[in-house]
């Protein structure tokens, strides 16, 4: 009986839990996604002149191999060169294998991106770098999904409002 009782508790935390994150996932999906500038640290971990934006983190779940769900954050992160995807489970744990990046525009337009996995940050292909900036420049917002390819994982990112990332790159070009 009090097994019973502990696994309907289990359950109850584990749908209380699910339904904060949907509310997370809600709230960023209607307010403009923040971004901060961050400086990168040298191997004396003191800040370097470079520096990169990165959004607040972006909360969702996908669904897994083992037919359960996976907890996650995301951030959307550009520097000088590259534009990359930090995701990482909720417990820490991070992510390995290349994939793929869909993005769905204003106007309905999907595109996609292939995505080099370095230590769960997702950076988008050389070759494709040069599209992905023009798109974060001339886009409002944009939906994203992150798939790795030789996992079952999607990460629906939901809408990413760009209206901060241009307002301080603007900033930057002053």
């Amino acid at each position: 009986l009090s097994r019973a009782i502990l696994s309907n508790e289990v359950r109850c935390m584990k749908k209380i839990y699910s339904l904060i994150i949907v509310f997370c996932m809600f709230y960023t999906s209607l307010a403009a996604t923040e971004f901060e500038k961050l400086y990168y640290i040298d191997k004396f971990d003191d800040k370097t002149n470079e520096w990169y934006l990165c959004s607040e983190p972006i909360f969702g779940t996908s669904p897994n191999t083992f037919g359960g769900v996976t907890e996650f954050r995301a951030n959307l992160c550009v520097d000088e060169e590259d534009v990359f995807f930090i995701v990482k489970r909720l417990n820490g744990d991070k992510y390995s294998g290349d994939g793929t990046v869909y993005v769905k525009l204003n106007n309905g337009e999907t595109k996609s991106f292939s995505v080099k996995n370095h230590s769960s940050q997702f950076y988008i292909s050389d070759k494709e770098q040069e599209e992905f900036r023009a798109l974060l420049l001339h886009e409002n917002s944009i939906r994203v999904v992150i798939e790795i390819d030789y996992m079952d994982y999607k990460f629906k990112l939901g809408t990413i409002d760009l209206t901060n990332l241009h307002t301080i790159l603007k900033e930057g070009q002053e």
